[in-house]
């Protein structure tokens, strides 16, 4: 029997356990590990050139729907390993431009943390290149509106980070004019793990879920906040939340484990501005989601259009343009 004959044979096989049981393909292919290691790639082959899979499905007899989970199954790992090559790339990139002095080994940890490609999703996740932390007793700090609204209590246990440089303090009309994501990228580490009254405020009765109503409470505070720092907390925006465009629940969310919250805008519009939040535990992305806000008429009547969305002039200009574009290929 040829190569291409065993293959078909083999994945027609794999294919019906796979239809009849519903688990993931790698379960399925532990009975057949010795014979499919040998011709997996020689399957991949066949999936790059679509006359050869069409070619392939028929002479294996293969069903249309059994066909198309196989071929999304195997792209689907092809996807994922170089989503995580190109991880690494970007990685290891932020931590070679980042020069970090022994006083800042926050901010490593911070990138290490909060920089995840997640693996199975092709998700651009943005960290600026030189971040800090704010001061417990920072009027910044304590204006914060999850702070002010949730956690007045904690005694500096939550950490806030922002980029260094940033501020929501111009001093001129003309500065007001453009703001970039960088400028607005907040950073909200929240310490469920060691923290019994934050905890308490997030967990569900049974001890054992978190409140995702509580959590999209602090997310939709943090994108109200993202917003009126772009437009430099101006008297002359009124911003609501419009929707939640997009969110993907990648995992589940431990109660029980630290949580951290990167928020910043992705995409501004003439009345409208897309917030992404990105939330991660343990190193990886739990959620991921796009909140879009509006402008709204303020009492005068009037509504403001916002800020040019400049990245041009920014020291992480690069990224930004690849977060546009949705687009995380890194050399």
């Amino acid at each position: 029997m040829d190569s291409q004959n065993y293959i078909q044979n083999l994945v027609y096989t794999v294919g019906k356990e796979l239809e009849k049981k519903e688990q993931d393909l790698d379960l399925i292919v532990q009975k057949f590990k010795n014979e499919w290691v040998n011709k997996k790639e020689d399957l991949e082959e066949i999936l790059e050139d679509e006359t050869s899979w069409s070619q392939f499905v028929q002479k294996a007899q293969i069903p249309f729907k059994l066909a198309l989970k196989i071929k999304k199954t195997v792209q689907m790992k092809q996807t994922k390993q170089q989503s995580s090559n190109m991880h690494d790339k970007f990685i290891k990139k932020m931590l070679e431009q980042a020069s970090l002095p022994q006083s800042e080994q926050i901010r490593k940890e911070i990138l290490q943390q909060n920089s995840q490609n997640h693996q199975d999703q092709n998700e651009f996740v943005y960290i600026p290149t030189d971040i800090e932390e704010l001061p417990f007793d920072s009027q910044e700090f304590q204006e914060n509106p999850v702070i002010a609204k949730l956690f007045s209590f904690t005694n500096g246990q939550i950490k806030i980070f922002k980029a260094k440089g940033s501020s929501i303090l111009v001093d001129s009309e003309e500065k007001k004019q453009k703001n970039s994501p960088r400028n607005c990228w907040t950073s909200v580490f929240i310490p469920l793990k060691s923290e019994e009254k934050i905890r308490d405020k997030f967990i569900r009765f049974d001890k054992t879920n978190i409140r995702y109503g509580k959590l999209l409470e602090v997310v939709d505070s943090l994108a109200g906040y993202s917003s009126y720092y772009y437009v430099y907390n101006s008297p002359e925006y009124a911003i609501v939340t419009a929707s939640f465009d997009h969110i993907i629940f990648l995992d589940q969310i431990d109660p029980e484990e630290d949580l951290t919250i990167n928020v910043y805008p992705s995409s501004i519009g003439t009345a409208s501005i897309e917030i992404k939040i990105d939330m991660f535990q343990n190193n990886k992305l739990k959620i991921t989601s796009l909140i879009v806000m509006v402008s709204v008429p303020t009492k005068q009547g009037k509504r403001k259009p916002f800020p040019h969305y400049d990245i041009e002039n920014d020291p992480d200009h690069e990224i930004l343009k690849k977060l546009q574009q949705n687009d995380c290929k890194y050399e």
